[in-house]
């Protein structure tokens, strides 16, 4: 099944013809008591732009109330939840299938006795009964041709008739442990298949962040896949798929695949231990700091600068807090200051000096890298990498494109802080990639926080 899902997804020729589908309104309309309901046959099935379209075939007339809603959404406010459908069909395989956000549209003719409904979303999903299984499996294949190290070979033989004509070995997939879990992660053609087995009951939040580790250490955002659970007697089965822009990420992973062996699979490791115990059913807030430096991959030389420059200073606020704090004298010497200010008349600056003297309360993350140069953990060429970088584009100073090479350095010099930032954070010790030289050569780091 997954096969055949996979390549209508990749063709975007997904359809499922359903001989019964419902559409019910997620909440009342506002003043109402009673949630709409659409019925009938219809097919979902999957646009060259990437997004699920349903259609369903209605009969009889459509409540007027929606017929004569002109306007469905306000440009600028977020579109309510009454809005919104969720779907629930049975194919002509007899499989049950779900979706939450679903956008109706109504056409009709009132001088016909049938309408029709379609809407748009992204996320499908289905379940169904299976023999009981011994060890829980996880399985998700994610729609990329981007590469990685592999560590184990794969045989496939040719046969005509019974006869074995040939046989072909592939490096093609990597295994390993981590937090109790077996790892398989597959390189094929268009996608990755990553196969995940565990004594222990798969929840939706350890999926997020077992993707949340292997998007950061291949420094890609998987935008479509197929997420395959299987536990108890149970089976479920989630597609999403999202328009492409058709623009490839400029892809900087901490250590690119060409240039490890096991590492890349060590670090993925380290994050995975020091996040999985929050069991948020979302990003981890560090990983979605992380989410925008590998999301700028798709953006301007401005926007992946300013993007860096700015996370390493939410890295430092979220995981660095405590490493430096204001000693005892200085906050005796911000208190005076404090009182002497609010007795004079100055009522002109007097705000902005105390916000100003407000700040002084709190170490900037200037001070916090220079504490971790101080402990010999980071480089002071990347702290003034950084300030320079930071002051350039936060500051709204023009960009030269006719230097644009000194641009490129320091936005490859920041974005290697940052990376290490990250290995200090989750405590790994290892080879990376260092982008601050010219053919980016592999180098170790060993720094630990203590």
């Amino acid at each position: 099944m997954e096969e055949k899902l996979i390549e209508s997804l990749l063709k975007k020729d997904f359809v499922l013809d359903c001989p019964k589908i419902i559409l019910t309104q997620s909440e009342p309309s506002e003043g109402k008591t009673e949630t709409i309901e659409y019925s009938g046959a219809g097919t979902i099935a999957q646009e060259k732009s990437g997004e699920f379209l349903v259609k369903v075939f209605c009969g009889g007339h459509p409540p007027k109330s929606e017929v004569f809603k002109i306007n469905r959404t306000t440009p600028g406010k977020i579109i309510p939840k009454s809005e919104y459908y969720v779907l629930s069909a049975v194919d002509t395989k007899g499989s049950s299938w779900q979706a939450d956000v679903v956008l109706p549209q109504l056409e009709c003719d009132f001088s016909l006795e049938d309408y029709m409904v379609s809407g748009h979303f992204e996320k499908l999903r289905s379940s169904q009964k299976i023999p009981p299984i011994k060890r829980n499996h996880l399985s998700m294949y994610l729609m990329s041709n981007v590469q990685i190290p592999c560590n184990t070979v794969t045989e496939s033989k040719t046969y005509v008739g019974k006869e074995e004509r040939g046989t072909l070995l592939k490096r093609n997939v990597a295994t390993f442990e981590s937090c109790g879990l077996a790892f398989e992660i597959t390189k094929e053609d268009k996608w990755l298949v990553v196969s995940v087995r565990s004594e222990s009951e798969i929840k939706n939040w350890l999926i997020i962040r077992i993707m949340e580790a292997l998007q950061f250490v291949l420094g890609y955002y998987f935008t479509e896949s197929i997420v395959k659970i299987m536990q108890g007697t149970l089976q479920e089965t989630r597609i999403r798929t999202h328009y492409k822009s058709g623009k490839e990420i400029r892809n900087f992973s901490p250590l690119r695949a060409t240039d490890s062996g096991n590492e890349i699979w060590d670090l993925f490791s380290k994050y995975l231990e020091k996040f999985i115990t929050y069991e948020e059913e979302r990003w981890h807030p560090t990983y979605g700091i992380i989410h925008s430096v590998i999301q700028s991959g798709f953006a301007s030389v401005e926007a992946q600068a300013i993007t860096v420059a700015v996370a390493v200073e939410g890295l430092l606020k979220r995981e660095f807090s405590d490493i430096i704090v204001p000693c005892d004298e200085t906050k005796k010497q911000i208190a005076i200051v404090d009182e002497a200010i609010k007795d004079l008349d100055i009522h002109k600056i007097k705000n902005r000096l105390l916000n100003a003297l407000n700040g002084m309360k709190n170490v900037s993350a200037a001070d916090q890298l220079y504490e971790l140069k101080n402990r010999n953990l980071i480089e002071e060429e990347a702290i003034r990498s950084w300030k320079k970088l930071r002051n350039t584009v936060v500051h709204g100073h023009e960009l030269d494109y006719q230097g644009i090479q000194k641009y490129l350095d320091l936005h490859r010099s920041v974005l290697v802080l940052f990376y290490q930032l990250v290995f200090l954070t989750v405590g790994y010790t290892g080879h990376y990639t260092d982008y601050t030289k010219y053919g980016f050569p592999v180098k170790p780091f060993d720094k630990k926080m203590v």
